[in-house]
Parts: structure tokens; sequence; C-alpha cells
């Protein structure tokens, strides 16, 4: 069994370094955080070139407006003397941010808020958002529609995501009352919409999503850059996308949207892309198996997006997988030499 050993030792260490290759995506680090007070950044916007995140519970309630050419500050914008869980950033009309203080792991807010931030430092405008019922629910994604400017929430659940809608026009002086108008797959941290406002990004810890609006029909999903806590994405008006992480000093990638999802974009179209869907007309399709979000790592096991030393774990199993093969089929071989040889 010694040949076969070294045979099977030299074609499992092929295996390897063909299976644990770079990724195939053509993704680029942009800058890093600079300020090391940006240690949690969970929302992500590009306002006129500036990058803008956010911190999350636990954290001051200040946007950090920043100079990708450098990674450093050019403005800290406060909107408030506190925050609950602040988890997700939106752009808002002319130079303002929506700050979504949305966050609930405990599940324990009847009432969550949004918040309209000019970043020229004048008088933000806060509004309080309400679930159906009054029921909580644990989010961390909030959307602008590109061109009517309405507000949507998506839910945080190993099950998947609710979609909620706010009402077009919000109200200051009391509760605004969210609409559920559909579902999507993933655990999710993130959202955007894409600037021709028919279609949508969601992101999970390691993997992105793509759906139709309002139909909340998914058309793919593809693998994201290694990062410690991904939790924010960014689209901007010229389609670039950005994606920022938890942890201080962690870069902002830029991404591309992969070819085929790009091809079924391009030829998908909206029945009504300028209103909000209603429940009848907005229920996701089912999602493939390679559609399933990378979870949370410590409290779910997604074998398939879990990363391992920077490496996909999904593709260190396919590796073993090869490898249990390539052994398998060498003791056969050598089975069977050795009954053809007498032995």
């Amino acid at each position: 069994m010694r040949v076969t050993a070294r045979l099977a030792g030299a074609l499992l260490l092929g295996a390897m370094t063909c299976g644990l290759a770079a990724p195939a995506y053509a993704d680029q680090e942009v800058f890093r955080w600079q300020d090391p007070a940006i240690a949690e950044s969970s929302g992500l916007v590009v306002v006129d070139g500036r990058f803008v995140t956010v911190n999350d519970s636990g954290n001051s309630a200040d946007l950090y407006v920043v100079d990708p050419a450098t990674g450093e500050d050019v403005d800290v914008v406060s909107w408030a003397k506190n925050q609950v869980d602040v988890e997700a950033l939106a752009p808002g009309p002319d130079d303002s941010v929506w700050v979504g203080d949305i966050g609930d792991n405990n599940a324990v807010r009847k009432r969550i808020t949004v918040t309209s931030v000019p970043l020229d430092g004048s008088s933000p405008t806060r509004y309080v958002l309400r679930y159906p019922g009054g029921t909580p629910h644990n989010a961390e994604t909030l959307m602008a529609h590109p061109q009517t400017g309405q507000l949507f929430i998506v839910t945080k659940s190993p099950e998947g995501g609710e979609v909620f809608a706010a009402p077009e026009t919000l109200d200051a002086g009391r509760p605004n009352e969210l609409t559920s108008v559909g579902s999507v797959n993933g655990l999710l941290t993130d959202g955007a919409f894409w600037p021709d406002g028919e279609h949508v990004l969601l992101r999970g810890y390691g993997r992105a999503f793509l759906y139709t609006f309002p139909e909340l029909k998914i058309l793919g999903s593809w693998a994201l850059p290694s990062q410690p806590q991904g939790e924010a994405i960014a689209v901007t008006p010229d389609e670039q996308i950005y994606l920022s992480s938890e942890g201080v000093g962690t870069p902002v990638w830029q991404v591309d949207l992969p070819e085929d999802l790009a091809e079924k974009m391009a030829g998908e179209s909206s029945t009504s892309p300028s209103t909000s869907p209603s429940p009848s007309e907005s229920q996701s399709a089912e999602p493939s198996p390679s559609d399933t979000a990378s979870p949370e790592p410590d409290t779910i096991t997604d074998l398939e997006t879990a990363d391992v030393g920077g490496v996909s774990l999904g593709a260190v199993l396919g590796v073993a997988g090869i490898a249990v093969g390539v052994i398998g089929g060498g003791v056969w071989w050598w089975r069977q030499r050795s009954r053809g040889d007498g032995r």
C-alpha cells in the first residue's frame, strides 16, 4: 500500500491546491476605515462620492463621513443624544441619509425609528414605525426606493426575511404603520435598491441575493469576499456595489454583479416599479438550495458559506470529497492489480 498511499497523497495535495485557489470574483479593496471609532460598521451609503457609515448598538449616534481617497473622516454628524440599535442606512433626498434604528435581537421593541439626517448638520427629523399588530421583529435592512423615496425594512431571521413597506409619506407626529409586502430568503444583514427601482440586492454574511421588485422573485445569488462580519451594502446611482464590515480598520470592498445575474436583470421587467407591492403580488419565488444565505457565525452553522481561515468551508468539504474519491479509487485500483498478480 505504500505506492498507493504516496499516489493518493500526491493526488490529494493536487486536489487541495486546485480546490483552494483564489475565488473567481473580480472584487477589489477600495480603502480601509482609518478612524478607530469606526469599529462596528453596520450601514453604508455613498453620497456625492463620500462614504457614510454608522456603528450599531452600544455606540454613539454619529454618522461618519469618509473620503475614499484616504479612508479618513471628513465629518462626523450627530443626529441624536443616543441610539438603541442602529443597523442600517439608506440614501435620502438631496444631501441626507436615512438612519434605521431597527435592530431588536431580543424581540422586545414594539416601535422602531428612522431618522432623516441632513449631512450639512441641519436638524434631523425622526419618525416612529410600528409593525402590524405591534409584533416585534429584528431587522438590519433599510432600503429607500430610488424613484419614490419610499422606505422598506427587511427582517432578519434564520427562516428568511419579511419585507415591510412604510407609508409613502411619513408622519413625524404619530407612529407610522408598516405593511408586510412579501418574503425573501436568507439571514439578511443589509440591502439596497438597484438604481432602476426594479431590483433589490440583499446581503447576508457571505452571500448577496438579487431579487426583482416589486414581485420579489429571486434571480440568483453569489459569494461575497470574506469579511470579519459583513453587515452593510451600498449601491450607487451608477450601479457600483460596495460592502463594509464590522472591525477596526476593515476594508470597504467594491464588488461586481456577476454577468449571468446582470443578463437576468436585463431580461426582467417590472409591472409597476414606482409603486408599493401588495401582499398578493409580491410573494418571493422558492429559492434553490444554492441560494441559501450565509448565516450568523455564532448562531447557525452553514457548511456552504462558513469561512475557515478566509477559505469557504464548502470548498474545503468539496476538496475533502474529492480526496476521499481519489483515495477510494486508488485502493480499488490496487486491489484489482493485486488480484491480477495473484497476490
